[in-house]
């Protein structure tokens, strides 16, 4: 039963968030998207996510700098999501 149990719970956590990781898509430029069936807001998902870019720039040596950005609240039938497209200047 304990067994039954710990892998529903993996199983769900892994459904809750998808998560493409940063991807270069042109010199220098990356985007990075996210989507969580848990979250009800995509500003929480951002907070993450700009976090994370921060980081991944000051690994180069660099400072993140925002190019674009788009996301969507939680509704009936859609996950809460955000995307950022950023360079390290």
């Amino acid at each position: 039963m304990k067994k039954t149990i710990a892998a529903l719970a993996v199983i769900l956590s892994a459904c809750g968030t998808m998560n493409t990781g940063i991807v270069e898509i042109d010199d220098n430029t990356y985007m990075y998207s996210k989507q969580d069936w848990m979250s009800h807001t995509a500003g929480a998902i951002k907070v993450e996510m700009f976090k994370e870019a921060r980081k991944f720039c000051a690994d180069k040596g660099k400072k993140f700098a925002l190019v674009n950005q788009q996301s969507n609240d939680y509704s009936i039938g859609a996950s809460a999501g955000a995307e950022i497209q950023f360079q390290c200047v």
